[in-house]
Order: C-alpha cells, then structure tokens, then sequence
C-alpha cells in the first residue's frame, strides 16, 4: 500500500510539473520561480535565508505552558510540501513554514506540528516587472494581489505570506489535519492554542520576519 501510494504521488507530482511548465503557452504573463534557499545536501543558502524571530517576553500561546517555554511551541523550516504532501509551489520551490506545535492525546509531553504560515520569497526586481506572477498551490497569482500580503522586502528580494492560498478556509483545513492526525488532542487546550498563536503572527508577521545571519548576530 505504501508503494502504490509513493507511486500515486510520484504520477500526481509528474502531471503537476508538466501543468506548470505548459503554462507559458495557456497565460499571458512570465512565472517567477521562488528563490530558494536550501542547496543541494540540504545546506542553506545563510545569506537569504529568511526566518522568524522567537516571540518577545510576555507572549502567551497557551496558559498552561511556563511563560519562558512559549517559543517552544513555534517550529520553522523550509519546506517544498504543504502538511498534506501536496507542493507548495513548483517542484524545487521552498517556502518558510512557521508552524504550532500542538499537543497529543495519549502522550503527556508529545506534540505534532501544524503549519499555519507559508512563506514564498522572491527576486525583487523579477517582481516588478510587468505582467509577471508567481506558482502558488496550482494556481497562477499576480504579485498585484500579492503587494498586500508581503512581509519582507530589501534590495534584493521579497517575501509574501502565501498561506490562504496554500490551504484556503482555515476552519476546514483544520479538520482535514485533525482527520489525518487523530493522536492530535482535539480539546478547548489546542483549539485555544492554536487560535493565540495565529491571531498573534497575523498581527505581528511582518515585523518578526528577519535574515537568518541578522538573527544570530543578534
């Protein structure tokens, strides 16, 4: 079984890419790839590479947690999937995902990470010019709608949060991973805990992004 679905998959990515890399012919416009920042051997490209700052003092995701480990219930990585193994943009494109970890029902200290924020960064001059758009979940966007959602600019690149169009109504998405994860605690303590740590990165998104080099010089 888990043959046949590796090879589900593999047939899914394949017609995926080929969609992607025939859309020149069906659109007006030029795609941007995202820039990555994951090399081969998974080493990463440290001078691009964007990530978010742990929460300032004072930040509670869940009360029942000790103030000083509130950071521990953020995960960050770079991923080229979606939580459901579906990719996120073209095959090779990376995105930053900041995910909560949430509690497990039949292990006291268990958790299991549900990405809420997906991440796309691009060359910032490639996003100026006209008629160009980005690969976002099978679907073309304009970096028009895009403006309103960017979280990071510099000389050189651009970072937009990307995550509605990844998984859209975030009610439903949340019961599509509880399905997939039943060993997740489905209690008023995760519901509370997820909704504290997604209103607060709604807010404060922006300015929690930072470069990974400045981060450490900090």
């Amino acid at each position: 079984m888990l043959a046949q679905e590796k090879y589900q998959r593999t047939v899914l990515e394949e017609a995926y890419q080929q969609a992607y890399e025939n859309l020149p012919e069906f659109q007006k416009g030029q795609v941007v790839s995202a820039v990555s920042p994951v090399l081969s051997g998974n080493r990463i490209q440290k001078e691009m590479c964007l990530t978010v700052q742990d929460p300032p003092e004072g930040v509670i995701w869940d009360e029942r947690i000790s103030p000083e480990k509130q950071y521990e219930l953020m995960g960050l990585n770079w991923s080229t999937y979606d939580s459901f193994g579906r990719l996120i943009g073209a095959q090779g494109e990376y995105a930053m995902v900041l995910s909560v970890q949430v509690p497990l029902q039949d292990y006291a200290d268990g958790t299991r990470e549900l990405p809420l924020f997906y991440v796309m960064v691009y060359d910032r001059e490639e996003t100026q010019k006209d008629d160009v758009c980005a690969f976002i979940h099978g679907q073309t966007v304009s970096f028009e709608d895009l403006e309103e959602r960017k979280v990071f600019e510099d000389e050189k690149y651009a970072a937009y949060d990307v995550s509605d169009y990844v998984y859209g109504d975030g009610e439903s998405y949340l019961q599509a991973f509880f399905r997939q994860n039943p060993d997740v605690a489905q209690n008023a303590q995760t519901l509370g805990r997820i909704q504290n740590f997604y209103t607060y990165y709604q807010d404060h998104l922006q300015e929690s992004v930072r470069y990974l080099q400045d981060a450490q010089q900090k």
